[in-house]
């Protein structure tokens, strides 16, 4: 059986299609790309933004043209939020929402695929319904999605917490995730143990807001303490970090060599006003703070921020504080995000619109900023030496020595040469000098 994978979003939904194709490759299916001919597609889909829902529906459309066919599976938090938009595109979608993806897994792992093909797409996709229906009964389980086979990353991911119950006013992930849940930390440790084994050199810890873990009186400085203290060469790198999660304690605890000196922040806003607006629990001093307390703990590392331009009421006055507070923290690189209304949000029905073409500027001032401090930091590790794990070969290069482009521990795209025929292996940990900036710059193979 050949089925198409696609994910769109977050680093929580590329690790929950890592376990869909996990399972696919253990029971001998195919996986292609999803403009190739397939028996099934699986599209994972996000709503954080109008954009993230509007590729969806391209990519939905795009896999129903490849093969008439073909049953094409809708699932993740779109198909959460407006499973009849989804639904509407074609009849042989099938639309499994972010509540019942688990049971989808479940499908996959236990049903004979030899009694789906005979089956018209309508009739496949009642099969699918059918399944998941008599699991109903079943608690959604966040946590069933885990994976020591990853397909489409040379690093490995895992899930340690989901949901959220922050609020935000512009948020529409709660509505689709649910409320904060953990995975269970003996549990954490067991699957870290299973990465290890499988040869991994470096673990993403993922979850819509990893600082929010709390299982059994354990939070998350102490899930880390515990994790690196872990007999395990394997290295950390930790997704989003709230800036009122950020004290002494975490900053102290991050300065472990085997913590990946990357951190990333979703500010959102410079501006008290906007921030209060937002349900945002600090205010740009606490990001200052934060900032610094990395900065004093971890000298050089590097440092990522979410910026939301455009939201409503923001004022020429209010962007400007985001530019201000962005320059005093001098963040490394910044993802920028244009204000999108969504609904079931508090912020869908605030009245004061910032016009589009004034959200695109700002946006677009964004950008260029970011793109300058990502250059001062590219340029400030030349001639350095890093750790890179290495992910795409490109090719084999003089005397056979071979061609990667990786991620180094702060989070530089590198292409790494000079790399001998022992270790040309995706998700080898290398070590190399820098020699030139860029996106990717190039670095040099030292050791191993």
């Amino acid at each position: 059986m050949r089925i198409g994978l696609y994910t769109l979003g977050c680093k929580l939904n590329q690790s929950e299609t890592e376990a869909f194709s996990s399972v696919l490759k253990k029971r001998g299916c195919t996986l292609v790309s999803i403009h190739q001919k397939a028996d099934f597609y699986i599209i994972n889909t996000c709503t954080v933004t109008t954009k993230s829902e509007q590729k969806a529906r391209r990519v939905i459309r795009s896999c129903v043209n490849n093969n008439r066919n073909a049953v094409v599976i809708v699932t993740g938090c779109y198909a959460q939020m407006d499973p009849e938009v989804c639904a509407d595109l074609d009849r042989n979608i099938v639309i499994i929402s972010q509540d019942k993806k688990d049971k989808l897994l479940d499908f996959f792992k236990t049903v004979d695929y030899s009694c789906l093909l005979p089956l018209t797409p309508s009739e496949q996709g009642t099969a699918i319904i059918n399944f998941i229906n008599r699991r109903e009964i079943d608690v959604y389980n966040p946590f069933a999605f885990f994976s020591v086979d990853f397909q489409f990353h040379s690093r490995a991911f895992l899930k340690i917490q989901d949901g959220c119950n922050s609020g935000c006013t512009y948020c529409r992930v709660p509505l689709a995730r649910g409320t904060s849940v953990s995975l269970d930390p003996v549990e954490v440790f067991h699957r870290i143990t299973l990465i290890d084994k499988a040869g991994y050199n470096e673990i993403v810890l993922t979850g819509v807001n990893i600082s929010a873990y709390h299982h059994s009186g354990t939070g998350f400085s102490e899930l880390l303490q515990k994790i690196l203290a872990m007999k395990t060469k394997i290295r950390f790198r930790l997704s989003s970090l709230e800036p009122e999660s950020i004290d002494k304690e975490l900053a102290e605890i991050v300065t472990h060599p085997r913590v990946c000196p990357h951190f990333h922040i979703p500010v959102q806003s410079g501006s008290d006003r906007i921030l209060k607006v937002m349900k945002r629990r600090y205010n740009p001093e606490k990001v200052y703070q934060a900032v610094e307390l990395f900065r004093k703990t971890r000298p050089d590392c590097f440092l990522g921020a979410d910026i939301l331009t455009g939201f409503p009421g923001e004022s020429d006055k209010d962007h400007q504080l985001s530019v201000d507070l962005i320059n005093r923290c001098s963040f490394s690189r910044l993802h920028v995000f244009q204000f999108s209304p969504r609904p079931g949000t508090e912020a869908f029905t605030i009245k004061q619109k910032v016009p589009g073409m004034i959200i695109k500027a700002r946006s677009q001032e964004l950008i260029t900023l970011s793109e300058i401090l990502h250059s001062v930091y590219n340029a400030l590790w030349v001639n350095r030496e890093v750790d890179v794990v290495l992910e795409k070969k490109l090719k084999s290069g003089e005397n056979g020595m071979a061609i990667y482009t990786g991620v180094s521990g702060n989070y530089l795209r590198l292409k790494v040469t000079d790399i001998p025929e022992e270790h040309d292996c995706r998700g080898t940990l290398v070590h190399c000098r820098i020699l030139e900036p860029g996106i990717p710059g190039t670095a040099k193979f030292l050791s191993c």
